[in-house]
C-alpha cells in the first residue's frame, strides 16, 4: 500500500506543482490547487485499473517499456549524433513521436496478431 499511495500521490504532486501552477494557473486558490490534486489521483487510479485489466503478463508490460523506450531513444539519439540542427526542442518531439508510435504499433501488433493468419500476413508482414 505504501507504494501505491506514495505514486498517486507523488503523480498528483506533479500535475499541480510542476504543470498546473506553473504554466496553466499561476494564481490558483487552494481550493482549485486541492481539486485538481483529487481529480488528477482519480485519473491516475483510472488509467492503472485499465492498464492492469488490458496486460497479460509481466512480460507483456517489460515489451511495452522496452519498445517504447527503445523506439523512442534510439533514432533521436542516432540523428543527434549526425545532425547539427538537432536542438533539444526536437530531441524531445523525437523522443514522443517516437514513443507514441511505438504504443500505437505494439496495439495495432496486438490485433493483427489476434487475426487470421493471411490477413496478418497480408497486413503487416512483420507480424508473423
Amino acid at each position: 500500500m505504501f507504494t501505491f499511495d506514495s505514486t498517486v500521490n507523488s503523480g498528483a504532486a506533479y500535475w499541480v506543482n510542476d504543470i498546473y501552477r506553473p504554466y496553466i494557473n499561476h494564481g490558483a486558490s487552494v481550493k482549485t490547487l486541492m481539486w485538481h490534486s483529487r481529480l488528477s489521483s482519480v485519473v491516475l487510479v483510472a488509467i492503472g485499473v485499465v492498464l492492469a485489466l488490458a496486460v497479460r503478463d509481466v512480460n507483456d508490460i517489460r515489451g511495452w517499456i522496452a519498445g517504447s523506450l527503445g523506439a523512442g531513444l534510439l533514432v533521436p539519439t542516432l540523428v543527434r549524433w549526425y545532425w547539427w540542427r538537432m536542438n533539444g526542442w526536437s530531441f524531445s518531439a523525437g523522443i514522443a513521436v517516437g514513443m507514441m508510435a511505438a504504443i500505437a504499433q505494439q496495439l495495432l501488433w496486438r490485433t493483427w496478431k489476434s487475426t487470421s493468419p493471411s490477413c496478418s500476413a497480408a497486413c503487416c508482414p512483420w507480424s508473423g
